[in-house]
C-alpha cells in the first residue's frame, strides 16, 4: 500500500511540478494517461481531475499563435459532436473571438445535448451573456430543464452567496493550506455551475463551506471528521452531509 501511495505522490508532484513550469502540453499527457488506468484510488482520481481542470484553465488562458486559431466551422462540429469537456472548454476560447450570432442554432442544440455537462453549458451561456446576446435558450441539464437568459445571469464571483462561501474559505482555509484552498475553490465552482440556477438557501452557506472544506481535504487523503468541522462552524451534520451528495454528484 505504502509504494501505491509513493507512486501517487511522486506523480502528483512530477505533474505540478511541470504545471509550475508551463508544461501543460507534458502535464495533460501525464494527466489523461493516468485517468484511463483501469484502477485509481478515488482519492487520488480526484486530485488528478482538479490538476486536468487547473491545467485546461491555464491552456484557455494562453494566446492563441495565429497559426492556431480554430474556424467557426472546427467549433460547430466540437459543439455539434462534442467528445471530452476538455476539447470544448478549448473551443470555448476561441469562440471568444468569434460572432456566436453566426451558430446559434448549433448552440441551441447543444443546450439539450444530453451528453454535454452541465459545467460546459452554464460555461457557455457566459460566454453569449459578454457578446450580449439577449435570447431565452432551453437548457437541459442533469437537475433540471431551464429557460435561460444569459443577459439576465449574474457573474459567477459577483454572486452574493459565493462571495460568502469565498470569506469563508479566505478566513478558514487560506493561510493555513493554499493548496487545499484552490481545491475548494475549484469545488464551489464546479457545484455552482453544476446546480445553477440554484445553489444553496442563504442560511446553509456554513454548512456548503464545511461540506467543501472536507471534500478537499477527502482528496488530499487527509483524515478529518465531519463532525468535528461541522461543530467548529455550528452547522447541523445532516445539512453537510446533503452538499456532500451534491459535490460527489450523486444527486446531479
Amino acid at each position: 500500500m505504502s509504494t501505491s501511495l509513493n507512486y501517487y505522490d511522486e506523480l502528483i508532484n512530477e505533474i505540478e511540478g511541470l504545471i509550475d513550469n508551463n508544461d501543460y502540453n507534458e502535464a495533460l499527457i501525464k494527466l489523461k494517461t493516468e485517468l484511463t488506468m483501469p484502477y485509481i484510488p478515488q482519492h487520488i482520481e480526484k486530485m488528478l481531475e482538479t490538476l486536468l481542470k487547473d491545467v485546461t484553465a491555464k491552456m484557455i488562458e494562453q494566446q492563441p499563435k495565429p497559426n492556431s486559431v480554430w474556424s467557426l466551422a472546427k467549433i460547430s462540429e466540437i459543439l455539434t459532436h462534442p467528445t471530452d469537456e476538455e476539447t470544448q472548454l478549448l473551443a470555448f476560447h476561441y469562440l471568444k473571438d468569434q460572432n456566436l450570432r453566426k451558430i446559434l442554432p448549433i448552440i441551441r442544440k447543444y443546450f439539450v445535448n444530453k451528453k454535454v455537462s452541465n459545467f460546459t453549458k452554464i460555461y457557455l451561456l457566459y460566454l453569449l451573456k459578454e457578446q450580449e446576446i439577449n435570447e431565452v435558450f432551453q437548457v437541459q441539464k442533469t437537475n433540471g430543464f431551464f429557460k435561460l437568459n444569459p443577459q439576465e445571469m449574474i457573474p459567477y464571483q459577483e454572486e452574493k452567496q459565493v462571495k460568502l462561501v469565498m470569506q469563508l474559505l479566505d478566513q478558514w482555509v487560506y493561510n493555513d493550506n493554499p493548496s487545499l484552498y484552490h481545491t475548494c475553490l475549484y469545488l464551489l465552482e464546479t457545484y455552482y455551475y453544476d446546480l445553477y440556477p440554484y445553489f444553496i438557501v442563504d442560511n446553509e452557506i456554513q454548512a456548503l463551506a464545511v461540506a467543501i472544506i472536507f471534500q478537499g481535504q477527502v482528496m488530499y487523503n487527509e483524515k478529518i471528521n465531519v463532525e468535528e468541522l461541522a461543530r467548529q462552524f455550528d452547522v447541523a451534520v445532516p445539512t453537510v452531509q446533503k452538499y456532500l451528495l451534491y459535490l460527489n454528484n450523486k444527486n446531479l
